[in-house]
């Protein structure tokens, strides 16, 4: 019986050794993350052209002003500090689609359009908590190129507001 309890304790004690031994020899190797930088190349922000309808009726709203800085804040980008732009940017995006806009510029079209500048908004912040950066550059360009047909659109509504008051005022005449 003693010899068992020996040969029992000898060997739990082989048996522990050899996997502490183990343990002590495995390397440990932290993942270390690559700091972000974006490829986003030479991003131009399509601007209003300046038109009197937009000039009176949108250009004057706070929340409209605010929404288009902090998109053009975007392509003006610190690689390392991409996160609080893209989150701004989505406050303002949100704030802008439950605001009101003036009568030419409150149809769905509009607010079609800013909604998915809100998605590619989206997509941007989920890129880059994952840090995937390819992803991320190519995510930035299509924020940029909804945000120009958002604008574009607008400045469709705005002629065809321009041309029907032109064509009230001649029927006036």
């Amino acid at each position: 019986m003693r010899y068992s309890i020996i040969i029992f304790f000898f060997g739990f004690c082989v048996g522990c050794g050899s996997s502490t031994a183990e343990q002590k020899n495995e390397i440990v190797e932290e993942e270390v993350k690559a700091p972000i930088t974006l490829d986003v190349g030479q991003l131009s922000v399509y601007q209003l052209t300046a038109h009197p309808v937009t000039d009176s009726l949108l250009l004057p709203l706070k929340v409209f002003n605010e929404y288009n800085e902090k998109i053009n804040d975007l392509a003006k980008l610190d690689p390392n500090g991409v996160e609080p732009f893209i989150l701004t940017a989505l406050i303002k995006c949100d704030v802008l689609l439950k605001k009101k806009l003036p009568t030419p510029f409150e149809t769905p079209e509009i607010k079609s359009r800013l909604k998915v500048v809100k998605t590619q908004l989206l997509k941007a912040r989920y890129f880059s908590q994952q840090e995937q950066i390819e992803e991320l550059n190519a995510s930035f360009r299509q924020v940029f190129v909804a945000h120009e047909a958002y604008l574009k659109r607008i400045e469709d509504f705005a002629l065809d507001a321009e041309q029907t008051s032109t064509t009230d005022i001649k029927a006036l005449d």
